[in-house]
């Protein structure tokens, strides 16, 4: 779908600020009834199923699962920093630092499909050794760092575009998703089943210089008038 939404790179703190937008009572959704580990990493593994998937297809049907790769790769690192958001609610602690310090570094170089099983091999036991740990203190910067740089290896040789493109073209996609007339029910939730913060949409729009048909544009700024009528009511 062609919506004309383009947007300026995205930041680490864009993507935290952008899964801002579906906290509410410290609690991120659609995920409310979840404990959040090992959900969230539970998710994230998940995700590497389904992109293994997605991988196998392609390979079966080239250039006809691209888009799903790209997207596959950017769900990877999202449910991953979802649930260390949680994490810092929950425990005061920030595990960001050294993946801010990584950002905007090349990811190292996969050479060939032996060496992509060896790194799909070595984020699946990353996540499992989370998953099995009994203490939350095994989320630490340098975890979170060795993380990013599997994902940002894997991503670049399964879709030869860099890790800013990538996470670009998602928040574009989220972008058309939570900006699209008429998706959210009468309760003001995403198809009913997602709270979105209205405000910091905007903010997060404004911010990173986000360009939003201004259909979508006023749309959004109605539902935050509805919204804040209800709220002083």
């Amino acid at each position: 779908m062609q919506t004309g939404i383009t947007i300026s790179n995205i930041s680490l703190r864009s993507v935290l600020d952008f899964q801002e937008i579906f906290f509410h009572d410290n609690l991120c959704s659609p995920y409310e009834e979840v404990d959040w580990h090992p959900f969230f990493t539970l998710a994230t593994l998940g995700e590497v199923g389904t992109l293994i998937n997605s991988y196998c297809k392609q390979v079966r049907s080239p250039n006809s699962y691209s888009a799903e790769i790209e997207n596959d790769c950017a769900d990877i690192f999202i449910f991953f920093i979802t649930g260390l958001m949680l994490l810092e609610r929950n425990e005061k602690r920030q595990v960001y630092r050294l993946v801010e310090e990584e950002w905007d570094k090349s990811a190292h170089p996969i050479a060939n499909d032996k060496e992509l099983i060896s790194a799909l091999n070595g984020i699946q036991k990353l996540l499992i050794s989370v998953i099995e740990a009994e203490s939350t203190q095994i989320y630490t910067e340098q975890l979170f760092l060795e993380f990013t740089k599997l994902i940002k290896s894997i991503s670049f040789y399964l879709t030869e575009s860099s890790w800013q493109s990538v996470i670009n073209k998602f928040h574009i996609f989220t972008a058309e998703e939570f900006t699209t007339p008429n998706a959210y029910t009468p309760d003001l939730w995403y198809k009913g089943s997602c709270f979105v913060n209205f405000e910091l949409l905007l903010k997060w729009i404004n911010d990173n210089q986000v360009f939003i048909p201004k259909k979508r544009l006023l749309y959004i700024e109605h539902l935050l008038e509805i919204n804040d009528r209800r709220s002083s009511s």
